[in-house]
């Protein structure tokens, strides 16, 4: 059973990471690609880009392209962009302006999804936990969304709701991450000083924190106190 996990961990990394390098010559950075690969493989993913997408994408500044790369790769790298748009030590002025409009807004989960959700993690149904349920969330971003909630005492509070698997989505990503900076760091000396896995490993620290609930809440009972 270990190794049939492993397996399909080890699959779903290596798809996710052609994913990744798809994106990046969808945006135009073949050069980017074939420093990673140093091969012809850029050429492979090249095949499932339209030429039309690729032409598209050469419209735009290389800072703005590479916004729409972390807006295509969903939210691990949406937040990892918006962590190094506060890193101007580290990023250029022009890419941490394209940084700071990135977005996690998303369309928010099917009512009975998010019922399910709750229902699992609390082990009971919502209208036994609660006097009302919004079940159109006041908030909706890419891990979690936030609906109104008033509870039988007659207090009115927001109940977050993760979003299901994402944690999962993140961990695989974070992988890839660090099989990417490590890749850098060796065939590209000049990054060397940037210290890009100790960068990906403060990130992951910083969105796995985001991801436990139960320290948020602590942390905000403590500031209400």
């Amino acid at each position: 059973m270990a190794f049939t996990l492993n397996i399909e961990r080890k699959y779903k990394s290596v798809t996710r990471y052609n994913q990744i390098l798809k994106v990046l010559v969808k945006y135009g950075f073949e050069d980017l690609v074939r420093y990673i690969e140093q091969n012809n493989r850029f050429t492979f993913y090249q095949r499932f880009i339209p030429k039309g997408s690729r032409n598209h994408a050469l419209e735009y500044s290389k800072w703005e392209r590479m916004r729409m790369v972390c807006e295509d790769l969903g939210p691990t790298f949406i937040k990892f962009g918006q962590i190094l748009s506060n890193r101007p030590d580290l990023v250029p002025l022009e890419l941490t302006l394209e940084l700071e409009k990135l977005q996690d807004h998303v369309p928010p989960l099917p009512e009975e999804i998010a019922r399910e959700v709750v229902e699992e993690e609390l082990e009971d149904t919502v209208e036994n936990l609660f006097a009302w349920f919004d079940p159109v969330p006041f908030a909706s971003a890419s891990m979690a969304q936030v609906h109104k909630v008033t509870l039988h005492s007659g207090k009115r509070v927001a109940l977050k709701v993760q979003r299901p698997e994402i944690e999962d989505i993140i961990i695989e990503d974070i992988k890839v991450m660090y099989k990417l900076a490590h890749t850098f760091e060796r065939r590209m000396p000049s990054l060397k000083s940037f210290d890009l896995k100790g960068l990906v490993q403060n990130f992951e620290e910083s969105i796995m924190q985001e991801l436990d609930f139960i320290n948020e809440s602590i942390n905000i009972q403590r500031f209400y106190n």
